[in-house]
């Protein structure tokens, strides 16, 4: 029991960083300028949502967790956001430390949010704590001293790294193919991380500080 309910605060604590450096000279939001126009989203490109969602095996553990929290509605919406996406194999990395059953991620995510009950309440602001308001590249983020998420805590950059209050950090993805940061959506930007964050509250709730 102890290590389930580990789980559920752990599981929605997405983990996130981003690119140490962005080789590209063209700052991507002005290559994004014909997607973004006044401020309005443009239906050209997929909402943060549909990125997570996507039927390509990357964020199977992050969309249970996303969906069984009720916020799918909040990030397909119009307001911009900027959210820190962990991979599944960071997800399989949390759970296995954490011996929760399931053959992959995904099943081990249904094992700790249900689909029945879906996720607590401090797992809901486990992943809010992974979202930013408005849409944030690669090279903002690593200009700033820290980021405040929706939960009011804050994230601190280091390098490519996004450290805690929490002690816990993660870094942006660079080594796969195709761009795992500065990934445009309609209503905001989608950053890879490779490990899972906690949010001060969660630590507090499982005695870490």
């Amino acid at each position: 029991m102890k290590n389930a309910l580990k789980a559920l605060a752990l599981v929605g604590a997405v983990a996130f960083s981003t690119a140490a450096c962005d080789e590209n000279p063209v700052d991507p939001a002005q290559e994004d300028a014909q997607f973004v126009k006044k401020g309005l989203p443009q239906p050209s490109l997929p909402t943060i949502v549909d990125i997570v969602t996507a039927d390509d095996g990357e964020f199977d553990a992050l969309q249970t967790v996303v969906v069984r929290s009720g916020l799918a509605g909040a990030l397909s919406g119009n307001k911009p956001y900027t959210v820190f996406a962990p991979t599944d194999a960071a997800f399989g990395d949390l759970f296995n430390a954490l011996e929760i059953p399931g053959d992959t991620p995904e099943e081990q995510a249904d094992n700790a949010c249900p689909e029945a009950t879906g996720c607590p309440d401090f797992v809901v602001t486990t992943v809010l704590y992974h979202v930013v308001n408005g849409r944030r590249y690669s090279n903002s983020v690593l200009r700033a001293r820290q980021l405040t998420t929706l939960t009011g805590d804050r994230v601190f950059p280091d390098g490519a790294t996004l450290d805690t209050s929490c002690e816990t950090s993660a870094n942006i993805v660079t080594d796969v193919a195709g761009a795992t940061f500065d990934i445009a959506a309609k209503n905001g930007v989608v950053h890879v991380v490779d490990a899972v964050l906690l949010p001060r509250d969660v630590c507090e709730f499982l005695g870490l500080l």
